[in-house]
């Protein structure tokens, strides 16, 4: 996006990073259809917009619905990159591994790759945007790890987080449909079941791609 901080509304580029890797996950045709510089919302993309992939879906979620209303689809994902270490609006001076306008050498990630989220599950909220779009809808931080066992119901009978109010800076933070913590991807590319039960001090810090301290004995919780 030409400049942040990015809110939660159809209004801007705001082209997400798993468009950029569409060709990586054997999705070159969507990649292809999709038109990067009209950005995420423009109807020239609604196509792609409404195709589901299976790799973004965690097969514990418990109901996936992409209609919104009838005549727009937004196909969603169940995992977002970690854009800080806390909560904070995406922008460009984030400390995380993929933010606003994101381009990171491995040498930045200068905390260790083994200790650093790439990744993580999300439960799906009312407010998705979709997978297409790069705002906290395919986004999120270490700044809380949510308690699944705390869900609401949505519209469709499915366990939901709440939305957040149109144009809203919150992005808020992983969780997901499994009982006792979430997945999440590292930057080495390793993948680790973190337990709610974690110390929030170590899972902040995991969240921070150069903040040069000490994980330590804190890990407790993976």
């Amino acid at each position: 996006n030409p400049e942040g901080p990015i809110r939660t509304e159809q209004i801007g580029q705001h082209v997400s990073w798993i468009v950029g890797i569409l060709p990586y996950i054997e999705q070159p045709n969507a990649y292809r259809k999709f038109d990067q510089a009209a950005g995420a919302y423009a109807p020239a993309n609604k196509p792609v917009r409404a195709e589901q992939i299976p790799t973004l879906l965690c097969p514990s979620h418990p109901n996936v619905v992409t209609d919104r209303t009838d005549d727009l689809k937004i196909a969603l994902t169940d995992y977002a990159g970690c854009h800080h270490d806390s909560e904070a609006p995406i922008n460009d001076d984030n400390n995380g591994v993929l933010f606003l306008n994101s381009r990171l050498r491995l040498s930045k990630i200068s905390d260790g790759l083994s200790q650093t989220i790439l990744l993580g599950e999300i439960r799906d909220v009312a407010d998705s945007l979709g997978w297409v779009s790069g705002t906290r809808s395919s986004l999120r931080n270490t700044g809380e790890l949510n308690d699944p066992t705390t869900f609401e119901l949505n519209s469709y009978g499915a366990p939901n987080a709440p939305a957040e109010p149109a144009g809203s800076l919150r992005v808020g933070g992983f969780g997901s449909f499994h009982t006792g913590g979430a997945q999440f991807v590292f930057a080495d590319g390793s993948m680790r079941f973190i337990s709610t039960n974690i110390d929030r001090e170590a899972y902040r810090k995991l969240g921070n791609r150069a903040d040069g301290e000490l994980f330590g004995e804190a890990s407790n919780g993976w």
